[in-house]
Parts: structure tokens; C-alpha cells; sequence
């Protein structure tokens, strides 16, 4: 058998243009040929076995992305058209059916008030179709049991534009940040709402996040994932960090803390940890998310009695 290597084309032989085989080629070939000769008279359990021991991963790569895909697709037809979708994250106590209809009628009474301020809101639209997620689970450390559904939920809910915001506790929150997920607050609240929240911006440092996508050397001592603090006195600690701008290069505000918020007060729905709020990126009705904030520090709402019994 005619062997030799070529680097341009291991298959071509430059002078004949004749396809040859490689060692290489051979080899592989030869041994495949071999372990199906071993194969033949195993029961079925052993090639099975043994089959999957070899694939395991390829099949399980294939499975991910056959779950993302048909997910997409069953999210891009399936989806209702909702008036506004947001999730609650790593929350507790809360009744989601009374907060969603508390919510509801909120926004159409302010929608009614001040139409100037619901750009996104359509004539007729008089019916909203409002869908508050508290259920979902997002883990401090990214390695949780309920990780994977949740991301998975999240980008299908981004992807055909229907979710408005998040919210989290402050370390799950960091690491969402990293996914450029959240508005530049500074471009979006008016100007009486960016002085009230201000206080509470949370920040990045855009010109860190440039770098990490640059895959260069991120220098000055930063850590983009430290190990999740243990206590609220270290996660305050750690957001911290977040804090103060003028520790940073290029800061973004991306998130509000609402760790004085009624809602998480009254409702303790946030429990030993700090409460982040952000507006998505794409979302098709900012002002629906901004009224949101608004209900979440409106003194007059009876969140008390919004809280689950379970």
C-alpha cells in the first residue's frame, strides 16, 4: 500500500493527484474493524455498554444541543404574546397569583394616570397579559440542580423578546452580568428616577468586561468569579465592590439594590440575601419594567398580605 504525507492534503498524492490512505487512516480503520470483530458475539447489554462508554460524550453534546433547539422552536411558536414577562429569582414567600394580579391592576391604573409615561403600550390593549415568574432557582455558584432550567428559560425568554426583567440575590445577579443581559440604566430612567435610585446603582466595569471578551489579561486584581460568601455581612462585602464607581475604569449601571424595597421588607421574600433588580436588554416595553420598580417601593401596597403560606 502506497503511504507518504502530505501537508496540504493528506489524501492526495501532489505529483499523480491519485487519493491514497494514510497510516494514520489505517490504523483507525484497522482498530474500529477490530473492536467490532470483539463486539459481534457480545450480549447486547455489553455493546450497549460499551457504546456508550465511547460516545458518552459526543451523545450527550448532541442531546444538549437537540434540547436548546427544540426548545427555541417550541418557545418561538408556542409563546403567548404576553403584555409583560418578568422573573423574581431565588425568591421566597411570595404568592405569585395575588402579586401578579396586585401588579396588574397597579399598571393599568398607572397606565390610565400617566399614558405619557408607557410608550410601549397599545390602543386597545385594555386586557394585559401579565406573568411574574417567583419560582425560579438560580444557584450563588453557577453548579446548582436547577441551574440548567433556568438558563435554559431565560434564553429562550430573551430570545423571542419576552421578557421585560430579573431579579436576584446580588451573587447570582453578578454572575448574569457577565452574559451583557442588562440595560445601561443611565440610558433609560428619566432623570427624577435615576436621581431617586441612584444611591442604589449597581455597577461593572465596562472596560474590564471588554477585556474578558477580548480574552486578554485582565489585570489590577480582579476576580470575576470569587468563591460565594458564606454570610450577609460577606455577601455586603462583596457587593461592595459594585458600589463605587470611582474604583472603576468605565462604570456601567446595570442593576438596582433593593434591599430596602417594601416588597422585600414586608415581604422578607429575599431572606439572608440582597435583592438586584435589571431591566433586560432587549426588552420590547422598558417602561413596563420601570413600573415595576416603582410598584416594588410603593409604600402603599399591602405586601404583607401577599406572602405564601408554603
Amino acid at each position: 500500500m502506497k503511504l507518504y504525507y502530505n501537508p496540504e492534503d493528506p489524501k492526495k498524492d501532489p505529483n499523480t493527484k491519485e487519493v491514497v490512505h494514510t497510516l494514520q487512516g489505517d490504523n483507525v480503520r484497522e482498530e474500529a474493524k477490530d473492536q467490532r470483530e470483539k463486539l459481534k458475539n457480545k450480549p447486547f447489554k455489553d455493546k450497549i455498554k460499551y457504546y456508550f462508554g465511547y460516545y458518552k460524550y459526543t451523545v450527550l453534546g448532541i442531546g444538549l444541543a437537540a434540547f436548546v433547539i427544540i426548545s427555541l422552536f417550541y418557545a418561538f411558536f408556542t409563546h403567548k404574546d404576553y403584555s409583560f414577562y418578568g422573573m423574581v429569582i431565588n425568591s421566597t414567600n411570595i404568592n405569585n397569583d395575588m402579586m401578579t394580579a396586585s401588579f396588574k391592576e397597579y399598571l393599568e391604573n398607572d397606565i390610565k394616570a400617566h399614558p405619557e409615561n408607557y410608550p410601549s403600550h397599545k390602543d386597545g390593549d385594555d386586557d394585559l397579559l401579565i406573568f411574574l415568574d417567583t419560582t425560579s432557582i438560580s444557584s450563588k455558584a453557577g453548579n446548582g440542580d436547577f441551574d440548567l432550567g433556568t438558563d435554559q428559560k431565560i434564553t429562550t425568554l430573551v430570545a423571542v423578546g419576552d421578557l421585560d426583567f430579573m431579579m436576584f440575590d446580588s451573587i447570582a445577579f453578578r454572575r448574569k452580568t457577565y452574559n451583557e443581559l442588562f440595560y445601561d440604566l443611565s440610558k433609560i430612567l428619566s432623570p427624577e428616577d435615576y436621581e431617586k435610585y441612584k444611591d442604589k446603582f449597581y455597577y461593572i466595569d465596562a472596560a474590564v468586561y471588554e477585556r474578558l471578551a477580548a480574552k486578554e489579561e485582565i489585570t489590577g486584581g480582579v476576580e470575576l468569579e470569587p468563591e460565594p460568601p458564606e454570610t450577609l455581612e460577606e455577601t455586603y462585602e462583596e457587593l461592595a465592590k459594585h458600589t463605587d464607581p470611582s474604583s472603576m475604569e468605565r462604570p456601567v449601571p446595570v442593576g438596582i439594590i433593593l434591599d430596602e424595597a417594601p416588597m422585600v421588607k414586608k415581604m422578607d421574600c429575599y431572606y439572608g440575601n440582597i435583592p438586584v433588580f435589571g431591566i433586560v436588554v432587549n426588552t420590547l416595553r422598558p417602561d413596563y419594567a420601570i413600573a415595576y420598580l416603582h410598584y416594588m417601593n410603593d409604600e402603599t401596597i399591602d405586601f404583607a398580605s401577599m406572602r405564601s403560606m408554603f
